[in-house]
């Protein structure tokens, strides 16, 4: 029977899958607009930090290590997208546009724009919370362009990041006037006002199986703004938003 089984297997590989294992492929094969190589890659691009904690797997059997091999492939993607978009300008106006577009909003927004809701595990009680769900969305997108590089391949990644960018309609100029990078604002301000300005964390802490950072910005030394969040680089958005606020640049 083992020796049918097998057979049957190669010869329809999708005999013997569960129907929750047949609807994640179908509707990946719609996501994507091909069929994977290896599907195995998909599933770790889809499970999150949280079910390692819970069931004491190891870090290659979660996303994280997808997610920054992704933000690699994404900022490169991209870094094209910019050039070929902006054939006269410089190279820190081009830098500048990829640090707005390669942003953790975009992709949360990306992420749940696709609906990779569906796709994600996790093990996290408050997953239904907004900010939670957007932040492990964006996350899970990174990851998935670290799965279909290592699947596929750069150009297939590339052309993915294409469709994705003309389905969706996403306006690069639009992005380029609403600049919600904190951080780099408040730094641009520090330069043209000869200040001194340092981030600094002030506690990490742990909170629903995360752990959140709370860092504090300096100008010349006095803090101005305060953030938490899971990361480091969303805490110093926050705190970077506190400080543009405490100056009147910002509502």
């Amino acid at each position: 029977m083992t020796k049918r089984k097998n057979i049957l297997t190669k010869l329809f590989p999708t005999l013997f899958l569960n129907p929750r294992e047949k609807e994640f492929r179908v509707r990946l094969r719609k996501l994507l607009g091909y069929t994977p190589a290896d599907y195995y890659l998909y599933h770790l691009a889809f499970t999150h930090k949280s079910v390692r904690d819970v069931r004491k797997l190891t870090i290659e059997k979660t996303n994280e290590r997808l997610e920054f091999l992704g933000d690699a492939v994404l900022s490169l993607a991209m870094a094209n997208i910019l050039f070929e978009m902006y054939p006269k300008a410089d190279e820190g106006f081009m830098s500048d546009m990829r640090a707005r577009v390669v942003s953790r909003e975009f992709f949360n927004n990306l992420g749940k724009d696709l609906g990779l809701e569906f796709f994600i595990r996790n093990e996290i009680p408050s997953f239904k919370e907004v900010e939670i769900v957007e932040s492990i969305l964006g996350n899970g997108f990174e990851a998935l362009f670290g799965a279909i590089f290592l699947d596929q391949g750069f150009l297939t990644a590339q052309t993915y990041l294409n469709k994705v960018i003309k389905d969706r309609k996403i306006n690069l100029e639009e992005i380029r006037g609403n600049n919600k990078n904190y951080k780099s604002r408040l730094l641009e301000w520090s330069q043209k006002e000869a200040k001194s300005i340092e981030y600094e964390v002030l506690d990490t802490f742990k909170e629903n199986n995360n752990i959140i950072f709370e860092i504090a910005v300096k100008i010349d030394g006095k803090i101005l703004g305060k953030g938490k969040g899971t990361k480091k680089k969303k805490a110093e958005q926050e705190a970077s938003y506190e400080a543009l606020k405490g100056l009147k640049l910002v509502d």
